[in-house]
């Protein structure tokens, strides 16, 4: 598996990589909000399995977030068509490998219309996430909908 690069900050400090997360058209009596990951490099979607979420060499955080439904390209979610009912709304993540000492619960922030979580990883770790997304229609609040379990590693 090949790595993303990542972003720098202006100072250096902290580095992140971000991966679109694509919520799926779920039913409504669905028990786990389907979606599909990628990496965005130079407007070119690449795929990313859910497992295969990691870290760029050196990077501090992994940025999952919820593109606009006109910034996805068309075709690129194959027979899946995005979900305009599910905002990105939380996320909790459990760190697997060993224990880091790292924050477990994130709430989404919004810029520029996409909702994002940021979550440090440590080298070498595996953090199990949950993503909680909201299901609304209009103003109706449907409820809360998790994901399945994606994982973040950490690179070294």
């Amino acid at each position: 598996m090949t790595h993303p690069q990542h972003s720098d900050t202006p100072d250096g400090s902290f580095r992140t990589i971000t991966y679109s997360v694509v919520p799926l058209v779920t039913p409504d009596d669905a028990v786990m909000q389907r979606c599909a990951y990628f990496h965005v490099q130079a407007q070119k979607w690449q795929p990313v399995a859910p497992q295969d979420l990691a870290s760029a060499y050196g990077s501090d955080f992994v940025c999952l977030e919820q593109p606009r439904a006109r910034d996805v390209p068309d075709g690129v979610l194959g027979e899946g068509r995005y979900d305009h009912e599910a905002t990105l709304f939380a996320a909790v993540a459990k760190t697997l490998s060993s224990s880091k000492g790292l924050p477990n619960t994130f709430l989404a922030s919004e810029l520029g219309g996409r909702p994002r979580v940021v979550m440090p990883v440590a080298p070498g770790s595996t953090r199990g996430v949950i993503l909680l997304f909201v299901r609304h229609r209009g103003d109706q609040v449907l409820g809360l909908v998790p994901t399945r379990d994606p994982e973040i590693k950490g690179t070294l």
